[in-house]
């Protein structure tokens, strides 16, 4: 799990300062701004998360050939 939250930091980080800034100018209020950040922050690492287990789970179904539709 290491590389995905390395990954997810290298990601979102970059990004921290422009997501406070919007959130702190919706909320008007240094707080609630800080708190809206990091529920996004966590929402968007359980969605990572949520998708690598999605991944290897079904990366075993279709060996060698994709379904077909």
């Amino acid at each position: 799990m290491g590389g995905q939250s390395d990954s997810f930091e290298e990601l979102a980080m970059p990004l921290f300062d422009q997501l406070y800034n919007f959130a702190h100018w919706l909320t008007q209020n240094r707080e609630e701004a800080e708190d809206l950040v990091q529920e996004t922050y966590a929402k968007a690492l359980k969605g990572l998360r949520a998708a690598a287990e999605r991944d290897r789970r079904t990366a075993g179904e279709f060996p060698g050939n994709p379904p077909s539709l």
